[in-house]
């Protein structure tokens, strides 16, 4: 995620389907979203017995707090009438549409010069790139998580397709 941001060029996700956490945490990366309306997006975390330590950095300066709260939370699945409402998403296509869509946003970025495009990402990197310091306390704790009683079981449950036994 940090990579997506720090490239010089604008980075168009074309996403169809399901984002599902680190999916959806990558969709939130990138400069310009399309989608098609097939497209949904669920933060998983909280449903494995895991942190969304890992992405929350990048998430928190992409969404509304209130939304991330709501998402993440809840780990239920939103439609892509509610990624565009909270600015996951830019663009939103009927399936038929979505291929001239994504060429004709690629094709606009292409007509900019490349300097001046790469300036203005530094500009909004100062607001969406989180700290190196951020970016490596979320890397511990998602580690953390991994390696818990939790994570394990919660893991364990979704690769067996059973509900997870928690500890209370």
């Amino acid at each position: 995620m940090r990579q997506i941001r720090l490239t010089p060029k604008p980075v168009v996700a074309a996403v169809r389907g399901a984002a599902c956490g680190g999916g959806a945490g990558l969709v939130s990366a990138c400069d310009f979203v399309v989608a098609d309306s097939t497209f949904r997006a669920v933060f998983t975390e909280t449903k494995r017995g895991l942190s969304p330590s890992l992405l929350f950095p990048f998430l928190r300066r992409k969404l509304p707090l209130a939304a991330l709260q709501e998402f993440v939370l809840t780990a239920a699945p939103f439609a892509a009438s509610r990624a565009v409402e909270v600015g996951l998403v830019q663009t939103l296509v009927a399936p038929a549409a979505f291929d001239a869509t994504v060429d004709a946003a690629v094709a606009r970025f292409l007509e900019n010069e490349p300097r001046s495009l790469a300036t203005a990402k530094r500009l909004f990197n100062a607001a969406l790139l989180p700290t190196d310091a951020e970016i490596r306390a979320g890397w511990l704790e998602h580690c953390r998580a991994w390696a818990s009683d939790a994570g394990r079981e919660g893991i364990a449950a979704f690769l067996e397709k059973r509900p997870p036994r928690w500890t209370r």
